[in-house]
């Protein structure tokens, strides 16, 4: 599911923490929890983390996102700073930017928009994708633009890549 976790990275970056930044537990879809994506979950403290911590489902288990496990990202992508949680699907090889409903527009902001342009260019020439999740809709970032996927939520609040109104960008989704 694309707007669910499967990074599979689970070693933080040593000096990295998540601290008090939770904007995953907003943008993410947590499946054991039926949690649809830009909804807070209901066991998140904003300014303390998961009161279910010891108990929480294995996707939040394993998950971090992915300024937690490159060494290579700025500060300035941590979620808290950026307002996006970015996620790198190595099974697809894409990179997914999930922004916070709450600045939709963040995405677009400097440095950010020229750094998601680069990588663009370098996934789509290795066979990957960048998808930026804004809200409802889709954008797939290209090596020369962006395309409008339009609109991907299915009834229960979960994306479903399958249902863009337009097709994805003509690249394989593997190497």
């Amino acid at each position: 599911m694309a707007g669910e976790s499967t990074q599979t990275e689970t070693e933080a970056v040593a000096g990295r923490s998540c601290a008090s930044c939770t904007l995953c537990c907003k943008v993410m879809a947590v499946r054991e929890l039926n949690k649809p994506r830009l909804t807070w979950c209901t066991h998140c403290d904003k300014k303390r983390g998961c009161t279910q911590y010891e108990t929480r489902p294995e996707t939040c288990r394993e998950f971090y996102c992915a300024w937690m496990t490159t060494a290579e990202l700025g500060d300035h992508w941590k979620p808290l700073a950026s307002r996006m949680v970015l996620v790198h699907d190595r099974a697809r090889n894409w990179l997914i930017v999930h922004v916070d409903s709450g600045r939709a527009d963040a995405w677009r902001a400097e440095p950010y928009l020229a750094e998601l342009r680069a990588w663009a260019r370098y996934m789509v020439a290795k066979g990957g994708r960048v998808f930026v999740f804004q809200g409802e809709r889709v954008i797939g970032l290209l090596a020369d633009g962006e395309q409008d996927l339009g609109p991907m939520l299915r009834n229960d609040g979960r994306l479903d890549m399958h249902s863009a109104a337009a097709p994805p960008p003509a690249v394989p989704a593997t190497p």
